[in-house]
């Protein structure tokens, strides 16, 4: 049987430790043919090709039997489908769950002055024998590093970890929290989600204009608000929270979209029609590293610590 079989899905839901997306199928799959699913989410053809289950990725899985009206396969080699019917019913495709989340740098009660904050470009510039030169981009966006300061009037306090914490200190873990961000990335090698105090959201926020095709679209944050037109866009380093989409202004359901695995990207269930500004509210992430393997604390009192020198710059998810 050749065709194109149409699909609709349904929410994502949790269910030992998967992500099953439930897909409707709108035609009869009968016997001899071959299921072709991209990503292990959705059908996109349906060609007569003895009894084999073939995926986007290059896995194949012969079936044990036809496909006929009314009858269950099982696919158990993941990515692939869990479970398959025929006309009208529904099948449950899977989806990997989503990586670890990063962890996120605390929220500490103060930070000392001063706070540094640098853009670093990257670029090569050539001299002639004439004298005259001439340079080339070699990034499209910049690094962002940051130097921050936990020290003088702003100190990291800790209860400490012992049997019998210390009282008068009971409750704060400020040294306890960022020593364990540093020992869980490993130093410079791991990433972390960094939210800026100063810019760490987006009001109205360009995210694209729909074709009546695509469904996930990147998103930027601007910077600036001139001389240069348009002003300069950077990529998100991750989405902490979405507050609203709107579609030409007018705000849409939350159920209309979903963010990828690198927190990144907004997939909506449909493409927007043709013509359609899509903007969005959002408070977003830079993703940093550590840009040191040493980190040092100096205990000025009893339980009182200082770092005066936390530095860390972004990187590209």
């Amino acid at each position: 049987m050749f065709g194109f079989y149409s699909i609709s899905s349904a929410p994502i839901s949790s269910q030992s430790g998967l992500a099953p997306l439930a897909v409707t199928l709108t035609d009869t799959i009968t016997s001899n043919d071959t299921l072709v699913v991209s990503g292990g989410i959705g059908l996109v053809d349906s060609v007569a090709s003895s009894e084999n289950l073939s995926f986007a990725f290059g896995f194949s899985r012969n079936l044990t039997d036809s496909i006929v009206s009314g009858e269950t396969l099982q696919a158990l080699s993941p990515p692939g489908l869990l479970d398959i019917s025929a006309s009208f019913d529904t099948y449950t495709a899977y989806v990997p769950p989503l990586p670890p989340t990063l962890p996120i740098f605390p929220t500490l009660p103060v930070v000392g002055w001063s706070v540094h904050k640098k853009l670093i470009g990257s670029s090569r510039a050539v001299t002639a024998i004439t004298g005259r030169g001439s340079q080339v981009a070699t990034a499209v966006y910049p690094r962002w590093a940051f130097t921050l300061s936990f020290g003088g009037d702003s100190w990291m306090r800790d209860q400490t970890q012992n049997i019998v914490p210390y009282a008068p200190l009971a409750g704060f873990t400020e040294f306890e929290q960022l020593s364990a961000l540093f020992l869980a990335c490993q130093g410079s090698n791991g990433e972390f989600y960094y939210a800026d105090p100063d810019d760490n959201s987006r009001s109205s926020q360009t995210v694209g204009t729909g074709d009546g095709v695509t469904t996930t679209f990147s998103l930027f944050f601007t910077w600036g608000t001139g001389p240069f037109s348009p002003s300069f866009t950077s990529p998100v380093g991750g989405i902490e929270l979405i507050d609203q989409v709107y579609f030409n202004g007018s705000p849409i359901s939350s159920a209309l979209y979903v963010l990828d695995a690198t927190r990144t990207k907004l997939i909506f269930t449909s493409p927007p029609a043709g013509g359609v500004l899509i903007t969005a509210d959002f408070y977003f992430y830079y993703r940093c590293r550590f840009l040191d393997d040493t980190f040092t604390f100096n205990q000025f009192a009893y339980n009182l610590w200082e770092n005066k020198e936390v530095r860390f710059e972004s990187v590209k998810p």
